[in-house]
């Protein structure tokens, strides 16, 4: 695999204060991506089911309340 291309690049003429919070948005995106690798590999073992998933998208997760929304009532979530 390939390493991420920064995802928030910071312009030179950005303060300290926005070059910092563009490099916790880079972590961020960084983790987010690392943690939806781990929940794959999880899926494909069978130690997680794809709508146990914490690093769903808004897409994802609609799909998956499509698929089977009396699951989702049963595991106590809502729909927004």
């Amino acid at each position: 695999m390939s390493e991420p291309r920064p995802v928030y690049d910071a312009p030179r003429s950005m303060t300290s204060t926005q070059t910092q919070i563009a490099h916790y948005m880079q972590m961020r995106a960084y983790t987010i991506r690392y943690l939806k690798m781990l929940e794959d590999e999880l899926v494909a073992v069978g130690g997680l089911r794809p709508s146990d998933r914490a690093c769903l998208t808004r897409e994802e997760r609609r799909a998956l309340a499509r698929q089977s929304p009396a699951e989702g009532q049963e595991n106590g979530q809502q729909h927004r």
